[in-house]
């Protein structure tokens, strides 16, 4: 991961935009103390930001992973018996 003076985070080949908070800026939740330690276990962290962040990132891979698995099983947008398909695939 790299992050970059504007803002900005790269990790691997995805830009992820940050927003710049006022360092005394804070956020004000409730939350299951049980669950959030579950949570901690689960992800492998240790605060509650990175907890968040990682929670968020698991949802996103879901629901990636959810749109793939319907569009490979209804061949959305897949045509595998054009040329140019098969060509750019190998």
């Amino acid at each position: 991961m790299v992050d970059s003076a504007d803002g900005e985070v790269y990790t691997g080949h995805m830009k992820v935009e940050t927003r710049k908070f006022p360092k005394n800026s804070q956020t004000r939740y409730r939350y299951n103390a049980d669950r959030l330690d579950l949570a901690k276990q689960v992800f492998g962290t240790t605060g509650i930001t990175d907890t968040i962040d990682a929670a968020i990132e698991e949802g996103i891979r879901r629901d990636r992973i959810e749109r793939l698995i319907k569009r490979l099983s209804t061949m959305e947008g897949l045509d595998f018996d054009s040329i140019d398909v098969r060509h750019e695939a190998w």
